[in-house]
């Protein structure tokens, strides 16, 4: 036997015990989570009970004996929780201890018995578990996370109930559950249900982190690590695709689990001796030589075993359609899925063979001449008949009756909830675009020709338009609810170089000029009055020294008043200095990072860099809105949103030098702030077609949205 079979056969011994041991610390995180039940139940009892003895009519009364139960509620949530956090982390280290010393063993089973080797110490331990993103979270946020879940759902629960004037058995029993059922269909059930995932993904999580840093310290030993998934009809779609794939140490790579519950793991393929330059093997046992010079294990994979899986077992793994291309040869099973794991569409799978689609073809489709002819790779919205040289400046008011117009066609799309998700929107925000005198005619002007472009971006993702526009102070720009908040300092900046605006503010720098003109003269006369009264004051005339000093007082007063404004309308004139600044960065990821730029709007100029941080805030709304279902919150957060959180946690977190590395290759210093940023900052440069720099991940996420919504 080749010491890699010694090293799959013992891991997946290994994987179904740690499997054992995942689901008996869930249970025990679930008891623990149970103590607290009775005390909940208890004191909603006891206080339910009052507050029925005194009438749910009293107003105040009432709202505060509401107040006061759920206070307690929350004391008793958050110690239970704290409880839970702390036990959960404790176990987790140990258990991190344990793979650490399975790996070691694991290794030395597979070389020889005696090797020498490098093992990371208990506090890195500790770090790891703290620091390792779970499913795209922190340990502490996750467990932060159900606290504060669990505690609303209970509040909303109570609420519910005391509204709809249900009895107090109604109330406890929605929020317990009923005995009939197990007490499984009450909400305290949910939060079992969200600890034993986030239990079994921790602890995957855990253990694969806790041997890969046994390997990556060993790396000496070892050519590649392989992709291991559990075989059978549960397998997802990105372990399918991964499974028996091999990968570099060294190298960026997938890392398990890839998702919540996942039971995959990576194995390491270790080096021959040859490989390992070793010429004195007398020392190593007869059983050790042979299996280092065996061959690279040759067990099977999805791709060897789902062939000789009974017809509807394949149906259930693959869906029918992918199944029988598989059976007829017309497709291998490497070919289903995209380069980030997912399936590929039966439209995909027969463009790519050149089979004919199924059904009756569409009246205006005609059939592409290659295959990546259908696949738009090369997306941008910018129309580049449109630029600084060619927009037409008209009235600031025009653009915002023709956008006002826009925007209350959008605001009627019945994907959008009604009701504001974010803090500082309001439903008075909708439905309308406001162009206040702060924007310039040039500015106002060149936003009204930039939306057919994110009109063109939010159809070709099948996101609603946005559906309002108002202006903001602070930052640059900023989306929430299909809202686009725009600064006009900066904007009447970006479109310094349209029709007569080249004046970098012009209005303000004459503001500017007469206010100085006005500070000057004050400044004048009150260093003459100034001088005047202490002549008055040595002649011993005080009578005019007195009158002197009042009017002293008067044009200090005078003057001090027109400083608050000259610093506004500085302000602004830097603001629009920044806007308008053509400094345009030639750097690339790989350069030096002392000189990574800021924003990737110093990629560009003029127009450009206001479009660069409108498709920046299209981004966002693109995140916010792809795939949603309900309203946003911590617990349902839209599907991209996780995505996004946990590839970027993945490359910029954690204890590795590569997490540092990724981030000294990012676009721009900005697009390294959170996850939302990161990929708003790659977005924007794919729409504005800089595709040569933009972050591989991003551009692989980008390109599996529009291939999604091609087909």
């Amino acid at each position: 036997m080749s010491s890699n079979e010694i090293l799959r056969d013992a891991a997946i011994r290994h994987a179904i015990q740690s499997e054992r041991f995942s689901k008996g610390l869930a249970t025990k995180i679930v008891k623990l989570l149970n103590s607290a039940d009775a005390d909940i139940v208890a004191t909603l009892a006891k206080r339910l009970a009052l507050i029925e003895e005194r009438g749910r009519d009293l107003g105040p009364v009432t709202t505060k004996r509401l107040e006061v139960l759920l206070n307690e509620l929350r004391q008793i949530n958050e110690a239970v929780y704290k409880r839970v956090a702390s036990g959960l982390k404790a176990d987790l280290v140990d258990y991190a201890s344990y793979e650490v010393d399975w790996a070691a063993n694991g290794l030395k089973d597979a070389t020889w018995p005696t090797v020498m080797l490098t093992l990371p110490p208990a506090n890195y331990l500790a770090t790891l578990v703290e620091t390792s993103p779970i499913d795209g979270h922190l340990l502490k946020s996750w467990t932060d996370h159900m606290s504060t879940r669990r505690h609303q759902r209970i509040e909303q629960a109570i609420r519910v109930g005391l509204v709809e004037g249900e009895g107090l058995d109604k109330i406890i029993t929605r929020v317990r559950g009923t005995k009939a059922n197990n007490y499984t269909d009450g909400i305290l059930n949910i939060s079992r249900n969200s600890a034993q995932s986030l239990v079994l993904t921790a602890s995957s999580t855990i253990a694969n982190n806790a041997r890969e840093e046994v390997y990556k310290r060993n790396s000496r030993l070892i050519k590649k690590l392989k992709w291991v998934s559990t075989l059978d009809s549960r397998t997802s779609p990105i372990c399918q695709s991964r499974d028996g794939q091999l990968y570099d140490l060294d190298k960026p790579h997938p890392t398990a689990p890839a998702h919540i519950r996942c039971r995959s793991l990576l194995i390491p393929i270790t080096k021959s001796f040859d490989e390992l330059g070793l010429e004195d093997r007398q020392n190593v046992p007869p059983r050790y030589r042979a299996s280092m010079n065996g061959r690279v294990s040759g067990d099977e994979t999805l791709e060897t075993l789902v062939p000789k899986w009974p017809k509807d077992q394949q149906d259930e793994l693959l869906g029918a359609g992918r199944a029988q291309l598989v059976r007829d040869g017309k497709v291998k099973f490497r070919d289903l899925f995209r380069d980030n794991g997912t399936h590929k569409s039966l439209a995909e799978l027969r463009r790519a063979e050149g089979l004919a689609p199924e059904g009756p073809a569409k009246a205006d489709a005609a059939p592409p001449s290659a295959p990546d002819a259908s696949r738009p790779r090369t997306f941008s919205p910018i129309n580049r008949d449109v630029g600084d040289a060619t927009v037409k400046v008209g009235k600031r008011l025009d653009a915002q009756r023709h956008l006002t117009a826009q925007m209350a066609k959008n605001a009627a799309d019945p994907r959008y909830d009604p009701v504001p998700e974010f803090r500082a929107v309001k439903p008075e925000h909708f439905g309308k675009a406001t162009f206040p005198t702060g924007f310039s005619d040039a500015s106002a002007s060149m936003i009204r020709a930039i939306m057919p472009e994110v009109d063109a971006i939010t159809d070709r993702f099948n996101i609603p338009r946005l559906r309002g526009m108002r202006q903001v102070g602070g930052p640059v720009a900023n989306m929430g609810d299909g809202l686009l908040g725009m600064n006009p300092h900066y904007f009447n900046g970006f479109a310094s170089k349209i029709g007569d605006a080249g004046d970098g503010g012009g209005a303000a720098v004459k503001k500017r000029d007469d206010l100085i003109s006005q500070m000057k003269a004050v400044k004048t006369e009150l260093e003459d009055v100034r001088a005047r009264m202490l002549k008055a004051k040595e002649a011993g005339d005080r009578d005019r020294a007195f009158d002197l000093y009042a009017r002293q007082t008067e044009l200090a007063r005078e003057y001090n008043a027109l400083i608050k404004p000259f610093n506004k309308v500085s302000k602004e004139i830097s603001r629009a200095k920044v806007g308008a600044s053509e400094t345009v960065t030639s750097w690339k990821p790989g350069d030096d990072a002392a000189a990574q730029p800021q924003v990737t709007t110093d990629y560009f100029s003029g127009m450009d860099r206001a479009r660069d941080v409108i498709f920046h805030e299209t981004g966002h709304h693109l995140h916010q809105m792809y795939g949603k279902q309900g309203r946003r919150s911590r617990n349902n957060l839209p599907p991209l949103e996780v995505e996004i959180e946990r590839v970027f946690l993945r490359k910029y977190y954690g204890v590795s030098t590569v997490h540092q590395e990724n981030a000294a290759r990012q676009v721009s210093r900005y697009a390294k702030t959170n996850s939302k940023e990161w990929f708003a900052e790659n977005f924007a440069l794919y729409m504005m077609g800089r595709h040569d720099i933009v972050d591989q991940d991003v551009k692989e996420i980008i390109e599996r949205l529009l291939d999604e919504q091609s087909n």
